[in-house]
């Protein structure tokens, strides 16, 4: 038989040693692993090799073919991770945040002076127990010509006073900017770093580009308030920049394709605000927008930003007010209470939907073509004097009994039955293409609460065909 020790260097040492029986005359002295926690190669007669690691907690208990025990050993609980485990990225950045790509930082060649542009990037990683290699990467947006700086087992050392205690080291990159292919402007750089059997991990930093002798325009932070807007709404953006060498007549200009008309603004290095329309045709869904500035009109981008909106249909100007004020915010679109699927998937599989008490949940959607079925509220946690009222309308909250089809309830199991477009009175009727929300009360028409606890929850299931 063949039996060995590897001894790993990535564990913390353990304070309770291993206890390790034999059942042949195979003798393993303790002092080989009381230091490191160890990867166990062994090899039985007759069979392949194998290795194992002691897991957290773990007993490993190699038997032999007629199942007489080779070894038991215990590892202490304080013994973490084995083969298999992630690496971890503790620290990443970068230095300076602004980079004058003009200007001569760094010494290549070991002659004592400056003859290159450096970025100086600072990482520590704490490696997984099997070989762990990190590569660092220049992302979007501006990319440029940098070569990718790969790092075989990062940062790894064993403390000389403590064997087998393994302690992360940081480390740098002197990493020359190839002046020849580089902008200003804002740039990202990626830590990725992978194991032989552990998941990949990453760590993204960004770092500004300028030209000390070329006026810029850099975001120093942008955003959207909204979150979601309505067509022929009013989205508010805020913007900070800074003003480097003086541009003439520094702008700024947000846009985002057929989504809005471009709103370009000047700014002066003070933080800012403004607004911008969203267009009556603009599609549905989230929507990228992007700031791009610039020194003067006509010159080139210096820096950009983006930001997302979910662009949702406009709700109907005459929409009522709904039977209770204060709608439940916890979830506002039908995909976002019914997993990935959007109207009307997913077929007959059932949600749990809550609802705070007195209030009301509205659940946008857009309708789609060619499908009939129904939505239904199939169980619940209420007693049968506590009940649901259902509705489908154009304005959230809408529970009016004008088209009587679309609405049913208060009771324990509500039940619409739809169809876009409908074919008869009976269904309520969907058009293609249109905004509608699914809208559940727990209590009656007129507002009053119906359920007795602080949330109140049913199960809701799409039927269609």
């Amino acid at each position: 038989m063949i039996f060995s020790i590897t001894e790993t260097a990535v564990k913390r040492r353990s304070t309770r040693p291993l206890l390790m029986l034999s059942m042949v005359a195979l003798i393993i002295p303790m002092s080989s692993i009381a230091q490191t926690f160890p990867i166990i190669n062994f090899q039985l007669p007759n069979q392949s090799p194998r290795s194992v690691c002691l897991q957290q907690g773990s007993v490993i208990d190699i038997s032999s073919a007629n199942g007489d025990i080779v070894m038991l050993a215990d590892a202490a609980s304080e013994d973490l991770g084995c083969p298999g485990e992630n690496p971890v990225i503790n620290s990443f950045s970068a230095t300076p945040a602004v980079v004058d790509i003009t200007s001569l930082n760094c010494d290549t060649t070991g002659n004592n002076t400056d003859d290159s542009v450096c970025l100086f990037l600072n990482w520590e990683v704490t490696p997984a127990v099997t070989p762990t290699t990190c590569e660092i990467n220049q992302i979007a947006p501006g990319k440029f010509s940098m070569l990718p700086f790969r790092i075989p087992n990062p940062g790894a050392f064993v403390d000389p006073l403590n064997p087998g205690v393994f302690a992360p080291q940081i480390s740098g990159l002197q990493w020359p900017v190839n002046q020849a292919t580089v902008t200003a402007g804002l740039k990202r750089f990626q830590m990725v770093c992978v194991s032989d059997s552990g998941n990949p991990v990453s760590s993204i930093i960004e770092s500004t580009f300028q030209d000390g002798a070329t006026p810029a325009v850099t975001i120093d932070n942008f955003t959207i308030v909204q979150t979601q807007a309505a067509r022929n709404s009013v989205i508010n953006f805020n913007w900070d920049v800074t003003l480097n060498n003086n541009p003439t007549a520094p702008q700024c200009t947000l846009s985002s394709g057929s989504t809005i008309n471009p709103v370009t603004v000047s700014v002066t290095g003070a933080p800012g605000n403004s607004t911008a329309t969203i267009l009556a045709t603009s599609p549905l869904g989230n929507r990228t927008f992007t700031f791009a500035c610039r020194p003067a009109a006509g010159e080139a981008v210096t820096d950009q930003s983006t930001a997302t909106v979910e662009i949702i249909d406009s709700v109907p100007t005459n929409c009522p007010a709904p039977i209770v004020p204060n709608r439940d915010m916890t979830q506002t679109t039908y995909s976002a209470a019914h997993g990935s699927g959007t109207w009307p998937a997913p077929a007959g599989n059932s949600f749990n939907i809550s609802v705070a008490q007195g209030t009301y949940k509205a659940l946008q959607f857009v309708a789609t073509s060619g499908f009939v079925g129904n939505y239904a509220t199939v169980e619940s946690n209420l007693s049968n004097s506590e009940s649901v009222l259902l509705s489908i309308s154009e304005c959230p909250g809408d529970f009016r009994q004008t088209e009587i089809a679309c609405v049913d309830g208060p009771a324990l199991k509500s039940r619409v039955i739809w169809a876009d477009p409908a074919d008869n009175s009976n269904f309520c009727d969907l058009v293609p293409g249109r905004t509608y929300y699914l809208n559940l009360y727990f209590g009656d028409i007129n507002g009053n609460n119906g359920c007795t606890t602080s949330t109140c929850v049913t199960r809701g299931r799409n039927q269609f065909n």
